[in-house]
């Protein structure tokens, strides 16, 4: 019952401050536009996972990611497709393919979404030289992922 009248108090004071905060806009600006964007070339490519961060700690890549037991790596390939342009992939020991999926990745500027088997996820990216950061807020935790490009 707390959370519910803490909630509607909230809603009341963002409320009041839209409507007594505000002047009208000289130049409007909307909300920013979705994701919808094909890969910048830069991330056109095959990458390899190297390390992850949850709230600014490290972690295990298999707990970030939450792979197959049996699998050493992982990584994905952005490709410049139209349709499906983003592949995952998870390796044993061996390289051999443990796992794979595949999904639609798009863009609008730093900001990405991915979309696989009915799931979707978003978040930021930066790149510098050949290491991609990749920050995605699950609940209370921001994960961090890097990854190399590997071709």
């Amino acid at each position: 019952m707390k959370m519910v009248v803490r909630d509607c108090a909230a809603l009341v004071f963002c409320a009041a401050l839209l409507f007594a905060g505000c002047s009208k806009d000289e130049n409007p600006v909307g909300p920013a536009p979705a994701p919808n964007q094909p890969p910048p070339v830069q991330l056109i490519g095959f990458w390899a996972y190297t390390s992850a961060l949850c709230n600014a700690h490290y972690i295990e890549l298999c707990d970030a990611l939450d792979w197959e037991d049996y699998s050493e790596y992982a990584a994905f390939e952005i490709t410049d497709g139209s349709g499906t342009n983003f592949y995952y992939y998870e390796f044993d020991a061996d390289l051999d393919v443990t796992f794979s999926n595949s999904g639609r990745i798009t863009f609008g500027g730093s900001e990405f979404v991915v979309t696989n088997g009915g799931e979707s996820y978003s978040g930021t990216w930066s790149l510098s030289g050949d290491v991609l950061s990749m920050n995605v807020v699950d609940g209370q935790e921001r994960i961090t992922l890097f990854a190399e490009k590997i071709d």
